[in-house]
C-alpha cells in the first residue's frame, strides 16, 4: 500500500449543509479539535452546499484529529482543498 507523502495536506470534512453554518459552530469544531475549522463551498448537481471542516492537515496532524472519538459519523477525509 502506498502511503502518502508528508507534505501532503489533508482537509476533514465534518459536515454539509445546504445553509451557511454558524460562526459558534466553527468556533466549537476548532476548539474540540484543537486545530483550525473553516466552511468551504461546492455545488453539486446543481445544488449549492456549505461544508464545515478542519485543516489544512499534515499527515502527522489528520492521524490525531482522526484517531479522536467523535459524534460526527459523517466526518470525511480530503486531500487539501
Amino acid at each position: 500500500m502506498l502511503e502518502p507523502a508528508d507534505t501532503e495536506t489533508y482537509a476533514v470534512n465534518l459536515d454539509s449543509s445546504r445553509q451557511k453554518f454558524e460562526r459558534e459552530a466553527l468556533a466549537a469544531a476548532a476548539l474540540a479539535y484543537n486545530t483550525q475549522a473553516y466552511e468551504s463551498q461546492i455545488d453539486l448537481d446543481g445544488e449549492h452546499w456549505y461544508r464545515l471542516r478542519l485543516g489544512l492537515l499534515q499527515r502527522t496532524r489528520r492521524r490525531s484529529v482522526c484517531s479522536r472519538r467523535t459524534r460526527q459519523v459523517s466526518a470525511r477525509l480530503d486531500r487539501g482543498q
